[in-house]
């Protein structure tokens, strides 16, 4: 009983936040994904106010920071088409500048917008199955031996030459 009270005093006590930076990365996380959907239903509510309704006006993204933790939210969903030659592009480009995995992968960790080092790789993948469907390529083993008879003297007898 005594519990129950205690615990029931406790969830009545105003939750105190703490500060981020004492935080830990799995907290940081749920605070941006809660916050982001708290801002997201604000949104929703807020456009009634300000938007005809056949406006429709579409939250696509939101950039903050909270001391050193920055933060982007992107609320539109990724069209498959884009996302697509985006890879393929990078891939070329991969090929034609000689760029190598090691190299993309610290550019990918730096910049957020660059499609991950797998999906390039899986998008690698998808590319060659697609070309060996298209272009068959068969091996042949031939082994060739050299017709040479040895009787037959050489036509150039020149040391010099």
């Amino acid at each position: 009983l005594k519990k129950v009270h205690y615990n029931r005093k406790r969830l009545k006590q105003a939750r105190t936040l703490k500060s981020v930076e004492t935080l830990s990365n799995s907290a940081l996380t749920k605070h941006a994904i809660n916050f982001s959907k708290a801002i997201y239903t604000n949104f929703q509510a807020c456009t009634n106010q300000f938007y005809h309704s056949n406006d429709k006006p579409v939250l696509e993204s939101i950039r903050y920071s909270v001391k050193r933790y920055a933060y982007k939210v992107n609320y539109s969903a990724k069209d498959p088409k884009k996302l697509k030659q985006k890879e393929e592009s990078v891939c070329r480009i991969q090929d034609e500048g000689y760029i190598s995995r090691d190299t993309y992968s610290n550019l990918a960790a730096i910049e957020h917008h660059l499609p991950r080092v797998w999906a390039i790789s899986e998008r690698r993948k998808q590319i060659t199955q697609n070309i060996a469907e298209l272009v068959p390529i068969s091996i042949i083993d031939i082994q060739m031996q050299a017709q040479v008879d040895p009787i037959e003297e050489p036509d150039i007898t020149e040391i010099d030459i």
